[in-house]
């Protein structure tokens, strides 16, 4: 047993066989991550309500539909991505076949790159939950005052205005910013898992 200090992200490239399951999870992680955020705008509201009116199944079935629906999205849009990068490699020389000699086919592809979206997925998790965490995060201190919600005031503080750590315009700039750097992360990502498929100088 080791313990080795590398970059963060550096095993989305390592050489060898990359695994079908753990491209699935990679993949399902992106679409919960989108769909967790879009249930918070109100179009997913008006959505679930529109369902709802057209099928006789009542409220659990429309949300179970609508949230299929989502998540099907960014997989499509990812799968679709990768069809284009696939066919664009197919009109080069020996683009589609890999240091070993072995020739890419477009699952290759799908599998391979599903793990450069692991950062976008992670990046979006922190968006979501920054929010939770200093808009709504410092309540905790007065909650502690009253932890089991019976009217109690321990420490004389339930009743405190307790400001949020944040305005929402610099929330929304720190937004901006994660969203960037996890998209920026996924394109290195993707460049070397690139170049774990073919021979690269960059």
């Amino acid at each position: 047993m080791t313990v080795n200090l590398r970059p963060w992200g550096a095993d989305l490239a390592v050489d060898g066989k990359p695994h079908t399951d753990e491209a699935y999870l990679a993949l399902l992680m992106l679409a919960i991550s989108w769909f967790h955020g879009l249930t918070m705008t109100p179009g997913w509201n008006q959505l679930t309500t529109a369902i709802e009116s057209g099928i006789p199944f009542g409220s659990t079935i429309a949300f179970t539909l609508g949230m299929f629906g989502l998540m099907l999205i960014p997989i499509a849009i990812y799968a679709a991505l990768v069809y284009v990068s696939y066919f664009i490699s197919t009109r080069a020389d020996q683009a589609t076949v890999d240091r070993k000699g072995s020739t890419l086919s477009y699952w290759n592809y799908l599998v391979r790159y599903a793990y450069c979206v692991l950062t976008i997925a992670l990046f979006y998790h922190l968006v979501h939950n920054l929010e939770h965490l200093l808009m709504e995060g410092p309540k905790v201190i007065k909650l502690a005052s009253d932890p089991f919600g019976s009217g109690a005031n321990y420490f004389g503080i339930a009743g405190w205005n307790i400001p949020t750590m944040v305005s929402l315009d610099v929330l929304w700039i720190m937004h901006g910013l994660l969203i960037g750097v996890g998209h920026v992360y996924s394109l290195w990502a993707a460049n070397r898992i690139r170049c774990g498929l073919q021979a690269c100088d960059s």
